[in-house]
């Protein structure tokens, strides 16, 4: 009889756990979920803190431990984007696009444009597709800040299509420089590429340490510093932000402080490209992880790395 009770508590811890780990019902009870964990009707699933952008499906967010990649602590971000997700957005009236992210919600705590500011994350992935063409649409945003949701990013992570690199790394492009400058800065700049920081092929299957060092200038006494796993790979100097102040937008948020969106988007491109391009070749489904995202005023104060080193407690 004892052995059947312990048994069976057992199991039942292990459903929590699970539960805990990877919610995948918006009916489960709140008590077996993550404690920053949320769902809402208008966001889809988010936490606190965080709003939910294309997070309407049981499969696009969590917050998971293991047996999944956690960088530090016991949970991380798990992001889901499949193939029919955006015929399935557009059911639901939310979006024409492939898109799991979280958006980081308007605060006074929020860094604004001039000042020095710092983030740091880490990202993990296991497919991502390395070298593919243009003409596939698969351009995905990994990690970008806006000053107005309806514009343009003033700061993006995507692959780079250069010329050069085509598609083979992630780096940074300033779209808002790239709509506004015009078409002979878009042809130099392509997609307002500035920076390549880190191989898709490379990074697969392991943890990249991401830190960023700005101000947001929106002149041309601008910096954008980033270093992947503790290596300086970029180091632009010049304007950032150019969307202008304008309270008639519905979305404007450009005096509350740069708002940071993270996830996995495919871009306005979307798969119906892919699909007619390249009929017979299957859109595969994209898992992304986050874990560690903090700001703040120093590199100490934002850096995993360094954090860990010193014994610092994790963002769970």
């Amino acid at each position: 009889m004892k052995k059947l009770l312990f048994t069976a508590a057992v199991v039942a811890l292990g459903f929590v756990q699970t539960a805990l780990a990877q919610p995948t019902d918006p009916n489960w009870p709140r008590s077996q979920w993550h404690d920053d964990m949320r769902y809402e009707r208008s966001q889809g699933f988010t936490r606190d803190g965080w709003n939910g952008s294309g997070t309407k499906l049981p499969h696009q967010f969590n917050i998971v431990g293991a047996p999944h990649p956690v960088r530090y602590g016991t949970h991380s971000e798990r992001f889901e984007i499949r193939a029919t997700d955006d015929n399935a957005m557009r059911d639901l009236g939310v979006t024409g696009g492939n898109r799991s992210e979280l958006t980081q919600r308007p605060s006074r705590n929020n860094l604004r444009i001039g000042e020095d500011a710092w983030f740091g994350w880490s990202f993990y992935h296991e497919n991502l597709p390395s070298g593919l063409a243009h003409d596939h649409g698969w351009n995905p945003k990994l990690g970008q800040w806006k000053t107005d949701l309806d514009a343009p990013p003033i700061i993006e992570f995507s692959p780079v299509y250069d010329g050069r690199t085509e598609g083979t790394h992630i780096g940074i492009n300033l779209n808002d420089l790239e709509v506004s400058r015009g078409r002979e800065w878009s042809r130099a700049n392509r997609f307002g590429y500035v920076c390549t920081l880190f191989s898709i092929r490379q990074s697969r299957n392991r943890w990249t340490d991401i830190v960023v060092n700005t101000n947001f200038a929106d002149n041309e006494n601008g910096y954008l510093r980033v270093w992947i796993n503790g290596r300086l790979q970029c180091d632009y100097r010049g304007q950032i932000v150019v969307t202008p102040v304008d309270r008639f937008r519905s979305f404007g948020v450009r005096n509350q402080g740069p708002l940071f969106k993270r996830g996995y988007w495919s871009g306005h491109l979307g798969p119906d490209r892919w699909r007619t391009n390249y009929p017979s070749r299957p859109i595969p489904t994209f898992v992304v992880y986050y874990d560690e995202w903090r700001q703040g005023r120093s590199r100490e104060e934002v850096d995993i790395r360094m954090i860990q080193a010193a014994g610092g407690a994790p963002v769970d």
